[in-house]
C-alpha cells in the first residue's frame, strides 16, 4: 500500500567537516534526500554538532540559503516537482540575531522556518538531577522559550514564511499558545514518548 503522510527529511553537516565546507555536507544531502522528501529541513541548530549553530549568522548563513535554493531550482527542473525547505534555528538566540535570521530568510524566500531545536540554557532546571549533562535539552524546560522565539519571529516575518512550532507540546493548552503566536504547523518529539501517538489525535481534534 502507499504511504499517504508526510515525509519530513532532516539534513545537516557532519561533525567532523569544517564550518567552512560545511555547505557541500548540505548540497549532498539535499541532492540524496529531494526526491523521497515532502518536505527537506536544513538544521543549523544542532547543539551536539561543535559550532554547528555558527552556520545561522552572517556571511556563512547567507551563503548557505543561496546555494540552497540554486539547487532546489535545479532539482525541482530534474524530478518536476517542487519538495519546500525548512530552516530549522536555535532557541538561544539574541533578539539582534533573531532579526537578522528573519531578513535573510525572507531575502531567499525559504519556504518555511522550524522554531526551535533543543537549548543549551539549564536555567529551568538548575538543582535537578542530570542538569549538568552536556547536549540539548528537550520537553518541558523549552516550551518557554520556543513559544517566545515563534511570537518574535511571526512578528519579523509578518506570516511571509509559514512557522513550525516545536518545543515542548505536550497537551492542548501550550500546543494552542503556539498557534496563537504565530505558528501554522506543530511538531511533537518528547510529548510522544510520554504520552504516545495519541497526543497527536488529541492535538488535531482540540486545536483551533
Amino acid at each position: 500500500a502507499k504511504f499517504d503522510g508526510v515525509i519530513g527529511i532532516n539534513i545537516g553537516k557532519n561533525k567532523i567537516t569544517p564550518l567552512e565546507k560545511g555547505k557541500d555536507d548540505y548540497l549532498f544531502c539535499l541532492n540524496k534526500a529531494y526526491n523521497y522528501a515532502d518536505y527537506i529541513t536544513v538544521n543549523i541548530s544542532s547543539p551536539n554538532t561543535p559550532d554547528l549553530r555558527q552556520l545561522q549568522y552572517g556571511d556563512y548563513f547567507d551563503d548557505l540559503l543561496q546555494s540552497i535554493k540554486q539547487r532546489q531550482k535545479v532539482l525541482a527542473e530534474q524530478y518536476n516537482k517542487y519538495v519546500p525547505i525548512a530552516v530549522k534555528i536555535a532557541p538561544d538566540l539574541s533578539e539582534s540575531e533573531l532579526v537578522q535570521i528573519a531578513d535573510t530568510l525572507l531575502r531567499h524566500q525559504m519556504d518555511g522556518v522550524i522554531a526551535t531545536n533543543t537549548t543549551i540554557s539549564r536555567n529551568n532546571v538548575t538543582g535537578l538531577k542530570n542538569a549538568e549533562q552536556q547536549g540539548g535539552l528537550s520537553g518541558k524546560p523549552l516550551q518557554q522559550k520556543s513559544t517566545e522565539i515563534i511570537r518574535r519571529l511571526h512578528q519579523e516575518l509578518k506570516g511571509q514564511i509559514p512557522i513550525i512550532g516545536s518545543g515542548g507540546i505536550d497537551g492542548v493548552q501550550n500546543a494552542q499558545e503556539k498557534i496563537e503566536a504565530g505558528a501554522e504547523l506543530l511538531q511533537v518529539y518528547s510529548g510522544l514518548i510520554y504520552h504516545g501517538p495519541s497526543l497527536v489525535k488529541e492535538l488535531v481534534k482540540a486545536i483551533k
